[in-house]
């Protein structure tokens, strides 16, 4: 009864913690004023106008539109938004001969983000009415479209598929010529657009600032104790562990391996009987959501030799606060207290 008790106690603090979507950062007003608040997460890429923050957890909700924000940047995610007002065109996907590609026009302040930007150039990713990624580009206080869309022409009854990428000639023309830099393969994608401003960069002679970094895998040692306790025998253990984990990139899930020693007292055997001994363990795991306190889950195995040589299927789900300090159990019987450097 005490382990069911238990495992529900652990479900219902990890659901919880990963339905909370609250980050720190922080928003510059129209005034000028900023603050230092936790901006909800509600999913930034779409078309929108209106952010929803506490400027402490467990306050009220507050919410501001574009119109009274200069911008907003997301500390977890390094993401920076600004307000800005843009002009595109709405195109038909399928026209006769003689007809006008464009079906509207449309105006809007919404909130753009900040892809590249150095001392004269500025990428910005936005999503129109639809929800369809576009980007614009600002240059010397002017700012346009890279123009990208595909369409059907009917001409004498015939069908025929035609691409506009004038998005290319576009970049050429305000790109400084470069040897590094290859237009011939790029597509109309956030991705491709950063390796293409990347090469620019680096044939520049300008100090430039990419708001989305390239992050490498960190690697982290850690120390940690716990109690093993064994219900049905009336048994109490203890442990002692180091290791070293290694994380690899990621916002809402970041995703690591483990590698841990330890050493314990009192473990359970095959035949029995308790004993003292050495295990190592490898594991496989991730922390969960984008806030200082997140859930974490992760599985392996473990081998060592007590009084003889034992492998284990591992199984632990925890907590942990920015990462450094981790509270969890494995199993439900082996409950630990672990920090990360």
């Amino acid at each position: 009864m005490n382990k069911i008790f238990t495992l529900i106690f652990f479900v219902i603090t990890f659901c919880s913690f990963c339905q909370d979507k609250f980050e720190e950062g922080h928003i510059v007003k129209s005034n000028g004023d900023t603050l230092k608040v936790y901006l909800r997460n509600d999913g930034f890429d779409k078309n929108f106008n209106l952010i929803s923050f506490v400027n402490e957890r467990g306050q009220p909700i507050e919410k501001l539109t574009c119109n009274s924000v200069q911008s907003f940047w997301l500390q977890e995610q390094n993401r920076l938004f600004l307000t800005k007002s843009i002009t595109y065109n709405l195109y038909s996907k399928e026209i006769r001969s003689g007809e006008s590609l464009i079906r509207e026009t449309l105006r809007d302040t919404i909130f753009c983000e900040v892809l590249f930007k150095d001392a004269s150039i500025v990428l910005y990713s936005i999503y129109d009415k639809y929800n369809q990624q576009r980007f614009f580009i600002e240059n010397e206080d002017s700012m346009e479209e890279l123009i990208y869309y595909s369409y059907i022409l009917i001409k004498e009854e015939k069908r025929y598929q035609l691409v506009n990428k004038a998005y290319i000639n576009q970049l050429k023309g305000i790109l400084k010529p470069c040897k590094e830099i290859d237009f011939s393969n790029l597509d109309y994608d956030k991705r491709s657009f950063l390796k293409l401003f990347e090469a620019y960069s680096r044939c520049n002679s300008d100090k430039v600032e990419i708001s989305i970094k390239k992050e490498k895998p960190t690697g982290h040692l850690s120390v940690g104790g716990g109690a093993i306790a064994f219900f049905s025998e009336d048994q109490f253990g203890k442990s002692l562990s180091g290791g070293l984990q290694v994380r690899f990139p990621g916002h809402s899930y970041n995703r690591y391996i483990m590698a841990q020693i330890q050493r314990v007292w009192n473990f359970p055997n095959n035949n029995g009987h308790f004993s003292d001994g050495y295990l190592v363990s490898f594991l496989v795991g991730g922390y969960f959501g984008n806030r200082n306190i997140r859930p974490y889950l992760h599985g392996g195995i473990a081998t060592g030799k007590t009084n003889e040589t034992v492998i284990i299927p591992i199984l632990t789900a925890g907590v942990s606060y920015k990462k450094k300090i981790h509270l969890e159990t494995t199993l439900l019987i082996w409950y630990s207290l672990r920090y990360s450097f």
